[in-house]
């Protein structure tokens, strides 16, 4: 099981989950997650099969990813995988996703 670990103004909250995590925005602009279960939203982040081959299927240029501390280009990512072993950390205005694959 991964860990999401999702932090903003100085407080964390940490979100174990097996196969799915979705990081959306609502209508009104607010950024929302949920663990294995996709609810209504624009999709801005997504985690697949976190349980036995973690890849981002999904992110955004104007969000900043780092893979064991070293950061990508700005771009569009369909999908980056081979994450297994790896923390990938996910910045988006003030909030900061850490996703743990070490397993």
């Amino acid at each position: 099981m991964s860990i999401a670990t999702i932090t903003q103004a100085g407080k964390s909250v940490s979100v174990h989950f097996s196969r799915h995590f979705f990081v959306q925005e609502n209508t009104l602009g607010e950024i929302f997650w949920d663990a294995d279960t996709q609810r209504s939203g624009i999709i801005k982040l997504w985690i697949q099969s976190a349980d036995t081959n973690p890849r981002v299927a999904f992110v955004l240029p104007d969000w900043e990813i780092s893979i064991n501390g070293i950061s990508l280009e700005k771009k569009l990512y369909e999908e980056i995988g081979n994450l297994l072993g790896k923390i990938v950390e996910i910045r988006y205005r003030n909030y900061t996703f850490k996703f743990d694959f070490i397993q």
